[in-house]
């Protein structure tokens, strides 16, 4: 009976142990924000702002692009993998230059992370020198 019941326990423990073996292992990217407002930006000029995440999955986290909605905005980002538990940012630069009144832009992170792809939104208003106050 004793064995029965030590031979049973076992087989079980042996499957909960392959389940758990198992479990993928998979990068989450977790940003503190995915929206900035730049408030009024006279023409011309070129604004930038830093989205930070952090890599909260059990694998590394590797950016394969960042996707820009037009010319005006420019993306840099990690080129190396970032491990889990590191952090990481994405630059935009945003060139106002002939881009006049309220500018929405989205900017698309692809990477494989469980949570890809990833929308960042930048807004601004975009105004003539002599408006600017």
């Amino acid at each position: 009976m004793n064995s029965k019941v030590i031979l049973i326990v076992v087989f079980f423990l042996g499957i909960a142990l392959q389940a758990a073996a198992q479990e993928p292992q998979v990068p989450i990217m977790s940003f503190n924000s995915r929206t900035y407002e730049f408030g009024d930006v006279v023409e011309g000029m070129k604004v930038k702002h830093v989205f930070k995440f952090k890599n909260t999955g059990s694998a590394p986290l590797l950016l394969n692009n960042v996707l820009v909605t037009c010319g005006c905005t420019a993306a840099k980002w990690p080129q190396s993998p970032v491990e889990p538990g590191d952090s990481g940012q994405i630059e935009i630069v945003f060139d106002s230059k002939g881009r006049l009144g309220r500018q929405h832009k989205v900017i698309t992170v692809l990477s494989n992370a469980e949570n890809n792809p990833e929308k960042l939104k930048i807004t601004l208003t975009v105004v003539k020198k002599e408006d600017k106050k």
